[in-house]
């Protein structure tokens, strides 16, 4: 086996795209199944369009959060215990989120127990208890780890980096702060789940070992008593601060054994034309181990453990992202060839047929 030569490419693989039907519950939601019959499994989602940034008060930073992982604290009918008892004996597991456009709640399980998870799902939907205590206990574990994150210039810097490129006025540009998440109540939880956990911005997924006819025979059944309401989300977003020219932002954290760097600028949303492009683009330039970015600063340098880029694509204007953990005495050599390694795929060095 000669290792000089790169071995020719193998057979294309064949695609195939599964099939699905599509319809519509009869509290409004969307609901789409896809059949799959090799195991006996069954992967069920309802995907909320929207998020923290079309929903929370400034304010209130955190409660979106605060409110998905309080759903899995306990019900009018089962406590967080026996929430959790109840579940393990399924042998499955219900993860809810709610990220900064979008959120979801789901499951998945073998076939023969997928009507037991899928009750208690609806359960923790429909009729979540929100302790009071478990909402101290959530927002202690937070403020913790607020406070640990002022010790880590990465985390610093996660947190600097969008206030500096949209402002405070934008919601990219907020984050959760102390006074916000002390400032939640109870009765702020109640609300954002009342508010945010409609059928008609929700689409419910089910794919596995199931009949697309009776799963969804099953599912009007569980969610009967999750009414129609709710609106679709509208991605409305501010305007972008106005450009200005290059600029150096210097957060001081005294003997830290390493600088973190946030090179970026706000990018385009998903929706942009050039998206394949720019993620061709980005691969070469940071998002791989062997991207020019790593190739330069790690492995020619030896300034980082690993640098690298990417963008933040979504329904606003995501960030474009660079940067990486750098040794601090080499901070200054290691800005230098970020600098030339981003004007240098923007036309000083252009992407090349073979790289």
């Amino acid at each position: 086996f000669d290792r000089s030569r790169i071995p020719p490419p193998g057979k294309p693989p064949a695609l195939r795209v599964p099939s699905w039907t599509k319809s519509t519950l009869a509290n409004g939601a969307e609901f789409i199944v896809s059949e799959k019959h090799d195991l006996p499994l069954v992967s069920f989602a309802i995907t909320f369009l929207g998020g923290a940034y079309q929903t929370e008060n400034p304010a209130r930073r955190g409660v979106a959060s605060l409110t998905a992982a309080m759903m899995n604290e306990g019900t009018k009918s089962r406590d967080g215990e026996a929430l959790s008892s109840a579940l393990q004996l399924l042998g499955s597991s219900i993860n809810v989120n709610v990220g900064g456009e979008g959120g979801s709640i789901g499951f998945q399980s073998t076939t023969s127990k997928f009507p037991q998870t899928l009750d208690i799902l609806a359960d923790m939907l429909g009729n979540p208890s929100f302790p009071a205590e478990a909402l101290e206990r959530l927002r202690a574990q937070r403020l913790v780890a607020l406070t640990q994150a002022k010790d880590q210039p990465s985390s610093i810097a996660s947190r600097v980096f969008p206030g500096i490129l949209y402002g405070r006025a934008h919601p990219f540009g907020q984050n959760v702060t102390e006074e916000s998440l002390k400032a939640i109540t109870r009765d702020d939880v109640i609300a954002f789940h009342k508010a945010y956990f409609q059928p008609l911005r929700a689409l419910v997924t089910v794919v596995g070992d199931v009949n697309s006819t009776s799963v969804k025979a099953t599912i009007e059944k569980a969610l009967s008593a999750w009414p129609k309401g709710g609106e679709p989300a509208k991605f409305a977003y501010p305007a972008l601060p106005s450009p200005h020219p290059a600029t150096i932002f210097l957060v001081d954290k005294p003997g830290a054994a390493q600088s973190t760097f946030a090179i970026g600028n706000p990018g385009p949303p998903r929706s942009t034309p050039d998206y394949y492009a720019l993620q061709v683009m980005n691969t070469m330039l940071g998002g791989m181990f062997q991207s020019r970015l790593n190739a330069n600063i790690r492995e020619e340098k030896g300034y980082s453990y690993g640098v690298s880029s990417s963008f933040a694509f979504g329904k606003g204007p995501g960030a474009f992202r660079s940067g990486g953990d750098i040794v601090s005495a080499k901070s200054d050599a290691a800005l230098v060839e970020f600098m030339k390694e981003l004007r240098g795929i923007g036309g000083s060095r252009p992407i090349t047929d073979q790289e």
